[in-house]
């Protein structure tokens, strides 16, 4: 069975998270281009690309390699990729300028060409307070940021781990930490390691991985939990002897809003007699398990085993039992060819545990298994990902053999030509949700597509940036080389601008086609210049059944995203769009979130949208312990607030609102709009015709006025009107006049 794209290019990179490339990969070609806030090149900046893993369900850097910017901001690198491109994360650092960073962000397995941009921000602070479990300072502790930006779609859930150095610092002695070269975008969690202490505790704000400490809230404290020992004995459940050079791994066991004392996973090795030990573990429950190693064959399985430390003591004399299971063999082939494939992820997931491995040379890759129930995934790099339509059900002590057969990735191929001529190093782009390829020397390609999106044919766009020349087709005979000839192509200029009418400098414009209901992009994103102009070259014009949309991104501005944007006229004419205007994110909006019992709702996470169309950045924050919120650098717009989800204790709550709105309330359970207090300081009090009294303004000319509402039925209120009664004469001394109005029937 496939797995299914999505609606938009970005997410269908998503849907691959457990199914990466082959091990031995395939070249790439790495260029970028690195500005400041003002679009100046940036010379001298260091630049890091780094690949993320996973190992027991953690992530974790490997850096790849590293180089300098020109003097025009620009470095290219040469890169073996072994994983999906939104895994390869560039990092850039130059004194004076915040942090910066960007992915990889390919749409296709083919692709062998990537361009990234970096844009460096102005630095600000991000502080806090490393405290033990009675608060008092910690001094030299090792805290490393995990920070993340949220002004850019694509790296709002991508948490930055490398290089460490960066983004690590130490406590000074009255336990204060200090960050100060992150940009006013980003918000963080914190790993801290600490003298004394035996893990390296995480802190967050809430579980979800996009919200985290804001740069500029000044309320961080981390407290380290108080840790136990863990110790016990790893026991081979069919002889009972002590199992010798067994890795186990523990980690947390919490329920999911429950965010204290987590920790990093940690990791202990039986010695000959079997025993290991966790030096230092907080209270709460936790689980150890096997350690897994995907490029290693497991000897052992066993089930997990739960641990409840104690405040009061330690842990001992756990048992840990293991045996060999059953093994299962699984052989990939390609369908039709049956070619053995190497390098293919096969996972196993099941309700007694989960393990996965890469084919070898012939093919082959063996899980050792509990019996039970597994359903079992299968992915390489040039084959489509492919799961087993019926669990494989795992005996007691039998072995289980598998074939797989992998669908070898579709694709189109073509030639390119100008004038009658190959076209070499065209750019070439097949939508919906397909690769992106260059020309060879005699104007070749070969592109991938997605299957599940050919309906209505596909769209092959060649793109001849350099000579601004291009070509369009649409074929519905993907088994028949498509040939494009190049003619001269549309210039698009533009201008991102302020309300103003300024220009913003280094905004980040990406243009895609909407086909067959999809978008797909049709090359790399461009910024703007100093005085916020934008081109794009080599455009063909609009076809009757594709359009194209327009998306904008700048730092301290709302987005605009998939805008549909005219782009017609002759061949080699030059287009001139409307200045497209960027609403300034500059306010702010506070509140807290209630449950129905308008009781605060602690570490609740909260999403920011525009409400109805409106130009709103989209955000994400959670409620600190009394249920209160901030959410900085919004617009001035209306917006749509969610607490919470449908699913989760008390229900989710909306709020309709505004941004620079203060004190709102949104309650679990509900949807309402805030109702903002508005003063009458200073505004001209309503005429008293619907108030039954003679009183008449013209009597208290110049004076000051009270206008008291009470209900005689109500006791305080009858109290507090007599008390203002005996205080008239003073008040008329001091030019107040009173007004007292009963408010009931």
């Amino acid at each position: 069975m496939k797995i299914k794209s999505c609606e938009y290019i970005f997410l269908l990179l998503l849907l691959v998270c457990e199914f990466c490339y082959a091990r031995d990969g395939y070249s790439v070609f790495v260029t970028g281009r690195v500005v400041d806030y003002r679009a100046v090149p940036v010379d001298g900046a260091d630049v890091t690309i780094y690949e993320m893993k996973y190992r027991d369900g953690e992530e974790y850097a490997e850096i790849i390699t590293s180089g300098k910017t020109n003097n025009d901001g620009l470095i290219e690198f040469n890169i073996n990729v072994t994983d999906r491109p939104y895994n390869y994360i560039i990092v850039a650092k130059k004194e004076g300028l915040a942090l910066a960073w960007d992915v990889l962000s390919g749409s296709s397995r083919q692709d062998r060409r990537y361009h990234f941009h970096i844009v460096f921000e102005k630095p600000y602070t991000l502080s806090g307070i490393v405290v033990d479990h009675n608060g008092a300072p910690v001094t030299g502790a090792e805290v490393q940021a995990i920070p993340e930006t949220s002004y850019l779609s694509r790296l709002s859930q991508r948490p930055i781990l490398a290089p460490k150095e960066w983004f690590t610092t130490r406590t000074d002695s009255k336990g204060v930490f200090v960050f100060d070269k992150f940009a006013a975008d980003v918000s963080s969690d914190f790993w801290v390691k600490a003298p004394g202490w035996h893990s390296i505790y995480t802190f967050t704000v809430c579980y979800m991985s996009s919200c985290g400490f804001e740069v500029g809230r000044p309320d961080i404290r981390l407290a380290l939990p108080p840790e136990r020992e863990v110790t016990g004995k790893v026991i081979d459940k069919q002889t009972s002897q002590p199992v010798e050079g067994l890795e186990l791994m523990v980690r947390a066991q919490r329920d999911r809003e429950d965010i204290a004392n987590r920790y990093r996973p940690v990791t202990a090795v039986s010695d000959k007699n079997g025993e290991f030990v966790f030096e230092g573990l907080p209270v709460g429950n936790n689980r150890i398990r096997i350690s897994s190693h995907e490029e290693k064959e497991a000897q052992w399985v066993a089930a997990t085993v739960d641990v409840n430390v104690l405040p009061d003591k330690p842990v001992e004399d756990i048992k840990f039992y293991v045996e060999k299971g059953s093994q299962a063999l699984f052989t990939v082939k390609e369908v039709n060819s049956e070619k053995l494939l190497s390098g293919v992820r096969v996972s196993a997931y099941g309700d007694n545990g989960s393990a996965r491995s890469i084919t070898d040379s012939q093919g082959q890759v063996r899980l050792r298994l509990l019996p039970g129930e597994y359903q079992v995934y299968a992915s390489g790099i040039s084959h489509l990902s492919w799961r087993v339509n019926e669990p494989l059900v795992v005996q007691d002590g039998q072995a289980s053999n598998v074939d797989i057969l992998l669908d070898k990735n579709p694709d189109i191929s073509g030639r390119v030509s100008d004038m009658n001529k190959p076209a070499e190093n065209v750019l070439v782009t097949v939508h919906p949700f397909g690769s992106h390829v260059y020309t060879d020397e005699s104007g070749r390609f070969t592109a991938g597509y997605d299957s599940d999106q050919v309906e209505r044919g596909l769209y092959i766009i060649a793109r001849d940036l350099k000579n601004s020349r291009a070509a369009a087709v649409k074929t519905n005979e993907l088994n028949k080389p498509v040939e494009l000839s190049l003619s001269p192509g549309l210039t698009v200029n533009g201008k991102i601008a302020d309300s103003n009418n300024v220009g913003i400098p280094a905004a980040r414009v990406s243009l895609c086609i909407d086909f067959s209901s999809c978008l797909s992009e049709i090359g790399p994103e461009v910024l703007t210049d100093s005085d916020g102009c934008f081109k794009f070259d080599a455009i063909t014009p609009k076809q009757n059944d594709f359009s194209y949309r327009i998306s904008i991104h700048a730092s301290g501005f709302a987005p605009q995203t998939y805008n549909r944007v005219s782009i017609e006229g002759e061949p080699g004419t030059i287009i001139n769009l409307d200045p497209i205007r960027l609403l300034p994110a500059d306010v702010s909006i506070t509140g807290v979130v209630v449950d129905a019992n308008g009781l605060p709702a602690p570490r609740v996470p909260i999403f920011l949208h525009g409400h109805e169309g409106t130009d709103q950045p989209d955000k994400s924050t959670a409620t600190d312990d009394k249920g209160r919120f901030v959410i900085n650098r919004i617009c001035k717009a209306p917006l749509r607030l969610q607490a919470n989800f449908d699913s989760s204790p008390g229900g989710a709550g909306f709020l309709i609102a505004e941004g620079g709105d203060s004190d709102v309330k949104i309650i679990l359970g509900q949807t309402s709009v805030h109702r903002p207090y508005v003063s009458l300081l200073d505004k001209k009090l309503p005429q008293f015709k619907d108030m039954k009294t003679d009183f008449s303004l013209d009597d208290v000319n110049d004076k000051s006025i009270l206008v008291c509402f009470f209900d005689m039925q109500q006791r305080p209120s009858r109290r507090y009107i007599s008390q203002l009664n005996e205080q008239i004469e003073q008040l008329r001394e001091k030019g107040v006049a009173v007004i007292g109005i009963q408010a009931s029937k």
